[in-house]
């Protein structure tokens, strides 16, 4: 219970962390910045580019209003009005959505390095030797890693995609995805101390209780669209300090067992 307490207050203390040190509130701004900026460049250059898709979708958007509109006699008025919900419900998560992964993307090294300050703060610091090719090999087994992590929650995310047509899929999918993020969130401090993948799950079990309190934290702030995305580095930052108590505390107990 204690470790579900302390995982759901982890973004709490991250937030901490971030407002009291400019260095850190630096690296937790200058993605969101970026991604901000970048957002609008893409926006402005698709504006100007795809002069044949714009019209169309232009037309399409309010076609698809004004037939929901006509549906709306009798006993389709209920259609017409799941079919307008469903569709600005289903935009607005592809936008919230879109906004994470393209800040996750922009933000990576960011809060890399976030993490990487909270973890040697801490004293838990990677001893890697000064070498190009101890760095370049810990470089490329760190990508293989994330690659295959990626392409796991890619399956993951299409067979929750297929539960949640499932009335049960509706309980059962949000926590999966959380469940999936407060892991991303945790797995910065991961590469940092460049553990391999089995280390990583078996972190993730050991201290699940821990994870699934970060998740129903995740959920509450998803409750607002986007507010997640905009204190994402909150959850960073405080998961990295989580991962390094955690793990102080059990070099202790190692040592004082030897």
């Amino acid at each position: 219970m204690a470790d579900f307490v302390r995982g759901f207050g982890i973004p709490f203390k991250g937030a901490l962390l971030v407002f009291t040190s400019f260095r850190l509130f630096l690296l937790a701004i200058l993605p969101f910045w970026i991604c901000f900026f970048s957002a609008i460049y893409f926006i402005w250059a698709f504006w100007n580019s795809s002069f044949s898709i714009v019209p169309y979708l232009m037309d399409w958007v309010p076609g698809l209003y004004r037939f929901t509109e006509k549906l709306k006699i009798g006993e389709f008025s209920l259609i017409a009005a799941l079919a307008q919900g469903m569709f600005w419900f289903f935009l607005l998560i592809f936008v919230s959505y879109f906004s994470y992964v393209l800040l996750c993307i922009i933000g990576a090294p960011f809060y890399s390095l976030l993490a990487d300050i909270i973890l040697a703060r801490k004293g838990l610091q990677l001893k890697v030797k000064n070498s190009f090719f101890r760095w370049l090999y810990t470089t490329i087994r760190m990508l293989i890693i994330s690659v295959i992590k990626i392409t796991f929650f890619m399956g993951l995310s299409f067979i929750l995609f297929i539960i949640s047509f499932f009335t049960f899929g509706m309980f059962i999918v949000p926590i999966f995805i959380s469940l999936m993020v407060s892991y991303d969130c945790m797995d910065f401090s991961f590469e940092c101390v460049t553990m391999s993948l089995r280390q990583r799950l078996a972190y993730f079990f050991d201290h699940f209780p821990l994870f699934l309190g970060l998740a129903m934290s995740i959920l509450v702030v998803s409750i607002i669209p986007g507010l997640f995305t905009l204190i994402l580095p909150f959850f960073i930052a405080g998961g990295a300090n989580a991962f390094a108590d955690k793990k102080n505390l059990e070099n202790h107990e190692q040592r004082a067992l030897t």
